[in-house]
């Protein structure tokens, strides 16, 4: 008789899940509370609710990540880790998390301000003044951290743990970096370009989560690369033109360089611009902590 001892052996060693198995009980984890919250349960304002397009997708992104982290909290659970463990410790999560949206709004704004001076984007004028720059600065910050924690937790938190414990670090994060472009296959507008720049953006926050072991300075350039792109320069992020933005994009010039429908993230000119993002992740964090050294 095969005693209930010997079949957890199956299924889980010293470290926990083994990992494929790990990485179904996540999906099916994700799976389900993404039906229920989705579908099964109303969870959101009562009908009619007759929101913005914006309000829309940003209650969307808030709900995946509601999603992803009750996901990773109950793998913790199983798991008998710490919640944090999968990239949302370590020290100094602040300032990580505000240097990562330093360069995201830097480097966006070399990025652009290249295409303007070589005039392959057009600013054809500027949509937002006073008070409402603030307001709409601040709410829309919000709502692109809550996408950025979602998205980062999502592709580089348990799962990217999870998957490194069976193939390795770099492998899964090739993976999963894949993965992430390839779903903005499904967003309006993508190129080819812009799925390419997505997929070294993930390798680059992969790099981040190596060698600091913590998500949040990548949290942090995601929300901030995201929220300048759209936000102050009005160019569409992931396909999706926000309504509320300071300036009015135009793609001017060659969309292999202006970036097309895609936005500033779809041009050529976003690879070397996420290569010195790259070079500024390893001189930031050169000397990883002991806790990233498990990562």
């Amino acid at each position: 008789m095969v005693s209930g001892r010997n079949i957890g052996r199956w299924f889980a060693g010293p470290a926990g899940l083994y990992p494929l198995w790990g990485l179904l009980v996540f999906v099916l984890i994700a799976g389900s509370l993404g039906y229920v919250v989705l579908f099964a349960i109303p969870f959101g304002p009562p009908p009619p609710f007759d929101a913005s397009r914006d309000a829309q997708i940003f209650w969307a992104e808030g709900k995946l990540m509601l999603i992803v982290l009750a996901s990773t909290a109950v793998m913790a659970a199983i798991e008998r880790k710490d919640f944090r463990s999968y990239g949302l410790g370590g020290p100094r999560a602040l300032p990580r998390f505000s240097w990562g949206a330093f360069w995201g709004v830097a480097l966006m704004s070399a990025l652009a301000g290249c295409l303007i001076a070589g005039r392959q984007v057009a600013i054809d004028g500027r949509l937002l003044s006073g008070a409402d720059v603030v307001a709409y600065a601040v709410a829309y910050g919000a709502a692109f951290v809550i996408a950025a924690i979602a998205e980062e937790a999502l592709y580089r938190g348990y799962a990217q743990a999870a998957l490194a414990r069976l193939v390795g670090f770099w492998p899964a994060a090739i993976l999963l970096s894949l993965t992430f472009g390839l779903v903005h296959l499904s967003n309006p507008g993508e190129s080819s370009i812009a799925i390419a720049n997505a997929v070294v953006a993930g390798i680059v926050l992969c790099l981040c989560l190596r060698l600091s072991g913590s998500l949040w300075w990548g949290i942090g350039f995601h929300a901030a690369w995201n929220w300048a792109q759209s936000f102050v320069f009005g160019a569409p992020a992931s396909g999706f033109l926000i309504e509320k933005r300071v300036l009015e994009w135009q793609a001017a010039g060659d969309p292999f360089w202006s970036g097309g429908l895609s936005g500033l993230e779809g041009s050529a000119l976003a690879l070397p611009i996420l290569c010195i993002a790259a070079v500024i992740v390893a001189a930031t964090f050169r000397r990883p902590a002991a806790y990233a050294q498990s990562i």
